[in-house]
């Protein structure tokens, strides 16, 4: 990439742009263009480090943002508060709205893509991390299995290898 830092410099403005336009349309009611924005302000985020910061190893062991598209894009708006709450400079213009939705149930998507809840979404109090790997939510135990069945094992032993590769280099280093 030419001129790296340069290149850099203009993603993360796009990224603060969406992140702008975001926070006003959740100051606005408009809860669908938020989640767009955040959306869009995550991927950023994630190409800017997956590119400009991280090597793939890393990225795998930080996650993709995969999941967090998904749960920005379909979740509860005490989320997308306190997502834009994290990235913002201004985090206090948030804050009256965020008392607004501080009571609500945080919700967390299922990673079984043959999951039979409602869009995937669950209280998030109530999910549980694949053991392994912890990179996928869960809903149930059930869920779990059929996506253990369905793939997700090698995918799983896959994130482990590369997780466990990454510790024992980063205790090397230490």
């Amino acid at each position: 990439l030419y001129n790296a830092d340069y290149n850099a410099s203009k993603l993360g403005m796009i990224k603060s742009l969406f992140l702008a336009v975001g926070t006003n349309c959740i100051l606005s009611g408009d809860i669908d263009h938020a989640r767009q924005c955040a959306g869009c302000a995550n991927y950023f985020k994630m190409f800017i480090e997956d590119v400009y910061n991280m090597s793939l190893s890393a990225q795998i062991i930080g996650g993709f943002g995969v999941d967090k598209d998904i749960e920005l894009l379909s979740g509860d708006e005490k989320t997308l508060v306190r997502y834009f709450q994290k990235h913002i400079p201004c985090s206090s213009c948030l804050d009256e709205k965020f008392k607004e939705v501080k009571s609500v149930k945080k919700l967390g998507w299922c990673g079984n893509p043959q999951c039979k809840i409602p869009d995937r979404m669950a209280e998030r109090s109530g999910m549980a991390f694949c053991d392994r790997c912890k990179r996928v939510n869960y809903c149930s135990r059930k869920c779990q299995k059929v996506h253990w069945r369905a793939g997700h094992k090698e995918q799983c032993e896959e994130m482990r290898d590369i997780r466990k590769a990454y510790e024992k280099s980063s205790q090397k280093s230490s």
